[in-house]
Protein backbone atom coordinates (compact mmCIF):
# COMPACT_ATOMS: atom_id res chain seq x y z
CA UNK A 1 0.00 0.00 0.00
CA UNK A 2 2.98 2.87 0.77
CA UNK A 3 4.37 1.71 -2.36
CA UNK A 4 1.57 2.45 -4.49
CA UNK A 5 0.82 5.65 -2.36
CA UNK A 6 4.43 6.48 -2.64
CA UNK A 7 3.98 5.93 -7.12
CA UNK A 8 0.79 7.97 -6.59
CA UNK A 9 2.52 10.56 -4.80
CA UNK A 10 5.14 10.69 -7.51
CA UNK A 11 2.64 11.42 -10.41
CA UNK A 12 0.73 13.63 -7.73
CA UNK A 13 2.18 15.71 -4.93
CA UNK A 14 -1.49 15.76 -3.74
CA UNK A 15 -1.50 12.25 -2.73
CA UNK A 16 -0.50 11.23 0.76
CA UNK A 17 2.03 8.17 1.43
CA UNK A 18 1.24 6.45 4.76
CA UNK A 19 3.96 6.76 7.76
CA UNK A 20 5.83 3.58 8.32
CA UNK A 21 4.32 1.02 10.70
CA UNK A 22 0.51 1.82 9.93
CA UNK A 23 0.10 -1.21 8.02
CA UNK A 24 2.24 -3.53 10.94
CA UNK A 25 2.58 -7.39 10.70
CA UNK A 26 0.05 -8.87 12.53
CA UNK A 27 0.81 -12.29 14.50
CA UNK A 28 -1.23 -14.57 13.10
CA UNK A 29 -2.27 -17.73 15.50
CA UNK A 30 -2.86 -21.10 14.05
CA UNK A 31 -6.13 -23.06 15.27
CA UNK A 32 -4.87 -25.83 17.18
CA UNK A 33 -6.18 -29.37 16.82
CA UNK A 34 -6.80 -30.66 20.54
CA UNK A 35 -6.52 -33.86 20.73
CA UNK A 36 -9.08 -36.46 22.16
CA UNK A 37 -7.60 -39.42 24.75
CA UNK A 38 -8.75 -41.84 21.99
CA UNK A 39 -6.93 -40.25 19.75
CA UNK A 40 -4.08 -39.86 21.65
CA UNK A 41 -3.95 -43.44 22.09
CA UNK A 42 -4.51 -43.64 18.68
CA UNK A 43 -1.43 -41.82 17.67
CA UNK A 44 0.40 -44.27 19.67
CA UNK A 45 -1.04 -47.32 18.97
CA UNK A 46 0.33 -46.61 15.38
CA UNK A 47 3.50 -45.28 16.37
CA UNK A 48 4.08 -49.21 17.89
CA UNK A 49 3.21 -50.10 13.95
CA UNK A 50 6.05 -48.30 12.48
CA UNK A 51 8.52 -50.24 10.48
CA UNK A 52 11.90 -50.64 9.69
CA UNK A 53 14.77 -48.44 11.89
CA UNK A 54 13.27 -49.71 15.31
CA UNK A 55 10.90 -47.24 14.84
CA UNK A 56 8.24 -48.98 16.52
CA UNK A 57 10.68 -48.90 19.76
CA UNK A 58 11.29 -45.60 19.61
CA UNK A 59 8.75 -42.94 18.45
CA UNK A 60 6.08 -44.32 20.97
CA UNK A 61 7.82 -42.99 23.81
CA UNK A 62 8.97 -40.08 22.14
CA UNK A 63 5.19 -39.21 21.11
CA UNK A 64 4.51 -40.18 24.51
CA UNK A 65 6.72 -38.10 26.55
CA UNK A 66 5.43 -34.78 24.18
CA UNK A 67 1.75 -36.10 25.16
CA UNK A 68 2.31 -36.37 29.51
CA UNK A 69 3.97 -33.39 29.56
CA UNK A 70 3.37 -30.75 27.14
CA UNK A 71 7.10 -30.33 26.21
CA UNK A 72 8.32 -28.24 22.93
CA UNK A 73 9.51 -30.97 20.04
CA UNK A 74 12.97 -29.61 20.08
CA UNK A 75 13.31 -29.42 24.49
CA UNK A 76 12.44 -33.04 24.19
CA UNK A 77 15.34 -33.58 21.14
CA UNK A 78 17.32 -31.88 22.67
CA UNK A 79 17.15 -33.80 26.00
CA UNK A 80 20.77 -35.46 27.11
CA UNK A 81 20.76 -39.07 29.30
CA UNK A 82 22.18 -36.59 32.25
CA UNK A 83 19.06 -34.53 32.15
CA UNK A 84 16.66 -37.13 32.53
CA UNK A 85 16.32 -38.62 36.20
CA UNK A 86 14.60 -41.83 36.02
CA UNK A 87 14.98 -42.74 40.02
CA UNK A 88 13.51 -39.09 41.06
CA UNK A 89 11.43 -39.01 38.32
CA UNK A 90 12.34 -35.41 36.65
CA UNK A 91 13.30 -34.20 33.50
CA UNK A 92 15.71 -31.08 33.57
CA UNK A 93 15.26 -28.55 30.73
CA UNK A 94 18.41 -26.99 30.08
CA UNK A 95 17.83 -26.01 26.01
CA UNK A 96 14.20 -24.49 26.03
CA UNK A 97 13.42 -20.69 24.96
CA UNK A 98 13.55 -19.77 28.24
CA UNK A 99 17.81 -19.40 29.36
CA UNK A 100 16.82 -20.47 33.30
CA UNK A 101 16.39 -24.29 33.10
CA UNK A 102 13.01 -25.80 34.52
CA UNK A 103 12.33 -29.07 35.93
CA UNK A 104 9.48 -31.31 34.66
CA UNK A 105 8.38 -33.87 36.99
CA UNK A 106 6.59 -36.70 35.09
CA UNK A 107 4.20 -39.73 36.39
CA UNK A 108 4.99 -42.58 37.66
CA UNK A 109 3.81 -44.13 34.08
CA UNK A 110 6.04 -41.90 32.49
CA UNK A 111 8.94 -42.69 34.50
CA UNK A 112 8.62 -46.74 33.73
CA UNK A 113 7.94 -46.14 29.89
CA UNK A 114 11.06 -44.17 29.57
CA UNK A 115 12.78 -46.56 31.80
CA UNK A 116 12.36 -49.55 29.70
CA UNK A 117 13.20 -47.26 26.24
CA UNK A 118 16.79 -45.90 28.22
CA UNK A 119 17.65 -49.93 29.02
CA UNK A 120 16.98 -50.53 24.89
CA UNK A 121 18.84 -47.81 24.13
CA UNK A 122 21.47 -48.55 26.28
CA UNK A 123 22.09 -52.11 24.27
CA UNK A 124 23.34 -49.24 21.28
CA UNK A 125 26.41 -47.53 20.76
CA UNK A 126 25.00 -44.20 21.69
CA UNK A 127 26.83 -41.16 19.68
CA UNK A 128 28.30 -38.78 22.21
CA UNK A 129 29.38 -35.14 20.29
CA UNK A 130 30.71 -32.71 22.52
CA UNK A 131 30.64 -34.45 25.77
CA UNK A 132 26.72 -34.80 25.26
CA UNK A 133 25.06 -38.71 25.42
CA UNK A 134 21.76 -38.18 23.85
CA UNK A 135 18.62 -39.51 25.47
CA UNK A 136 17.02 -39.82 22.60
CA UNK A 137 18.77 -41.40 19.51
CA UNK A 138 17.94 -43.34 16.57
CA UNK A 139 18.54 -46.91 15.48
CA UNK A 140 22.40 -45.84 14.97
CA UNK A 141 22.94 -44.32 18.29
CA UNK A 142 22.74 -40.96 16.67
CA UNK A 143 20.50 -38.07 18.43
CA UNK A 144 16.91 -37.82 16.68
CA UNK A 145 16.60 -34.68 14.74
CA UNK A 146 13.00 -33.04 13.69
CA UNK A 147 13.39 -34.01 10.14
CA UNK A 148 12.88 -37.75 10.79
CA UNK A 149 10.84 -36.89 13.94
CA UNK A 150 8.79 -35.02 11.67
CA UNK A 151 8.55 -37.36 8.95
CA UNK A 152 7.48 -40.79 11.40
CA UNK A 153 5.03 -38.51 12.92
CA UNK A 154 3.44 -37.54 9.27
CA UNK A 155 3.36 -41.40 9.08
CA UNK A 156 1.43 -41.70 12.33
CA UNK A 157 -0.71 -39.36 12.19
CA UNK A 158 -2.29 -41.04 8.67
CA UNK A 159 -2.51 -44.60 10.01
CA UNK A 160 -4.03 -43.10 12.90
CA UNK A 161 -6.76 -41.56 10.82
CA UNK A 162 -6.30 -38.26 11.92
CA UNK A 163 -5.72 -36.31 8.25
CA UNK A 164 -9.71 -36.68 6.70
CA UNK A 165 -11.28 -33.49 5.74
CA UNK A 166 -7.91 -31.31 5.61
CA UNK A 167 -7.29 -31.74 8.91
CA UNK A 168 -3.85 -31.96 9.32
CA UNK A 169 -3.05 -31.81 13.76
CA UNK A 170 0.45 -31.37 14.54
CA UNK A 171 2.85 -32.70 17.32
CA UNK A 172 3.07 -28.96 18.47
CA UNK A 173 -0.80 -29.38 18.82
CA UNK A 174 0.15 -32.21 22.01
CA UNK A 175 1.08 -29.35 23.74
CA UNK A 176 -2.01 -27.16 23.06
CA UNK A 177 -3.87 -30.60 24.19
CA UNK A 178 -1.81 -30.68 27.76
CA UNK A 179 -2.47 -27.01 28.75
CA UNK A 180 -6.05 -27.55 27.66
CA UNK A 181 -7.00 -30.50 29.35
CA UNK A 182 -4.66 -29.94 32.79
CA UNK A 183 -7.20 -26.85 32.90
CA UNK A 184 -10.00 -29.14 32.29
CA UNK A 185 -8.75 -31.42 35.02
CA UNK A 186 -8.83 -28.49 37.43
CA UNK A 187 -12.50 -27.15 36.63
CA UNK A 188 -13.49 -30.70 37.17
CA UNK A 189 -11.63 -31.26 40.34
CA UNK A 190 -13.09 -27.60 42.11
CA UNK A 191 -9.89 -26.18 42.21
CA UNK A 192 -9.06 -22.55 41.69
CA UNK A 193 -8.06 -22.62 38.36
CA UNK A 194 -6.84 -18.47 38.44
CA UNK A 195 -4.36 -19.59 41.48
CA UNK A 196 -2.98 -22.71 40.17
CA UNK A 197 -2.30 -21.45 36.46
CA UNK A 198 1.29 -19.72 37.32
CA UNK A 199 2.24 -23.44 37.90
CA UNK A 200 0.91 -24.65 34.62
CA UNK A 201 2.93 -21.52 33.00
CA UNK A 202 6.10 -22.38 35.42
CA UNK A 203 5.85 -26.17 34.04
CA UNK A 204 5.62 -25.26 30.13
CA UNK A 205 8.25 -23.34 30.19
CA UNK A 206 6.64 -19.56 30.26
CA UNK A 207 8.37 -16.68 31.95
CA UNK A 208 4.78 -14.96 31.26
CA UNK A 209 1.75 -16.43 32.18
CA UNK A 210 0.06 -14.34 29.21
CA UNK A 211 2.01 -17.04 26.93
CA UNK A 212 0.30 -19.79 28.22
CA UNK A 213 -2.86 -18.32 27.29
CA UNK A 214 -1.93 -18.44 23.77
CA UNK A 215 -2.39 -22.48 24.39
CA UNK A 216 -5.57 -22.30 25.79
CA UNK A 217 -8.55 -23.00 23.30
CA UNK A 218 -12.27 -22.63 23.94
CA UNK A 219 -13.32 -25.91 23.28
CA UNK A 220 -17.14 -26.57 24.14
CA UNK A 221 -16.35 -28.22 27.62
CA UNK A 222 -13.89 -25.19 28.91
CA UNK A 223 -16.01 -22.32 27.59
CA UNK A 224 -19.50 -24.37 29.74
CA UNK A 225 -17.20 -24.26 32.65
CA UNK A 226 -16.38 -20.44 31.98
CA UNK A 227 -20.04 -19.90 31.91
CA UNK A 228 -20.72 -21.73 35.20
CA UNK A 229 -18.52 -19.10 36.39
CA UNK A 230 -20.10 -16.01 35.14
CA UNK A 231 -23.53 -17.33 36.37
CA UNK A 232 -22.09 -17.25 39.53
CA UNK A 233 -20.09 -13.86 39.93
CA UNK A 234 -23.04 -11.54 40.32
CA UNK A 235 -24.48 -14.32 43.28
CA UNK A 236 -21.12 -14.13 44.55
CA UNK A 237 -20.92 -10.34 44.29
CA UNK A 238 -24.02 -10.35 46.36
CA UNK A 239 -23.19 -12.49 48.73
CA UNK A 240 -19.97 -10.26 49.70
CA UNK A 241 -21.60 -6.99 49.48
CA UNK A 242 -24.43 -8.46 52.08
Amino acid sequence: MRSFAAYLHALDPAHEVPPRGVFSHQARRSTPYIYTPAEVTALLHAARELRRFERSRIYPIVFGLLAATGMRVGELLALDTDEVDLDAGVITVSRGKSRDPRLVPIHATVTESLSCYASWRDRRDVMVVDGRMPFFTDHLGRRLTRFTTEYAFQRVRQTAGLTADGIRPRMHDLRHTFAVTTLLGWYRAGADVAGLLPRLSTYLGHTNPANTYWYLTAIPELLAHAARMLQAAPQNVKEARS
